[in-house]
């Protein structure tokens, strides 16, 4: 079974999330969070279902989840989804670090 490992970054664009929420709709908060890290499980399940955005990094894939875009890299030998960032759609990629 494909596991999921979130990167340092990963977990930092979540705690950006959680205090974003906190401060707009502090009831909303956990619950986009949780729902965020529930569409990273299922990334799991079909790992290929992220578009290819080796024009941002070799490797890289991502899709959207409503108002954020994940970006994992898919290691097949170790059978893992690595979660990069996980970021607002609004967001320039181009100042992000993916590693």
């Amino acid at each position: 079974m494909t596991r999921v490992v979130y990167s340092e970054a990963c977990l930092k664009d979540f705690a950006e999330v959680l205090d974003y929420y906190d401060r707009v709709a502090p009831e909303q908060a956990g619950g986009v969070v949780r729902e965020l890290m529930d569409f990273c499980e299922l990334i799991s399940t079909q790992p290929r279902m992220g578009a290819v955005a080796e024009s941002i990094s070799p490797g890289l894939r991502c899709i959207t989840h409503g108002r954020y875009v994940i970006f994992y890299r898919y290691d097949e030998r170790e059978q893992a989804v690595r979660i990069r960032r996980v970021l607002h759609h609004s967001r320039d990629t181009g100042s992000q670090s993916f590693e």
